[in-house]
């Protein structure tokens, strides 16, 4: 019984955690993709 209610604990504490990590990871791949596509297309125009 008290590993079980460890284990509940446990994810309880990391879950949360991975989930907004893996959030934050998708969030910022998204944003940081159309700036270095900007960033490509500025290089272009001043080469």
């Amino acid at each position: 019984m008290q590993a079980h209610t460890l284990g509940v604990a446990v994810t309880v504490c990391f879950v949360p955690e991975y989930a907004f990590l893996a959030g934050a990871h998708l969030v910022l791949t998204s944003l940081s993709e159309p700036v270095r596509r900007g960033l490509r297309a500025d290089a272009a125009d001043s080469a």
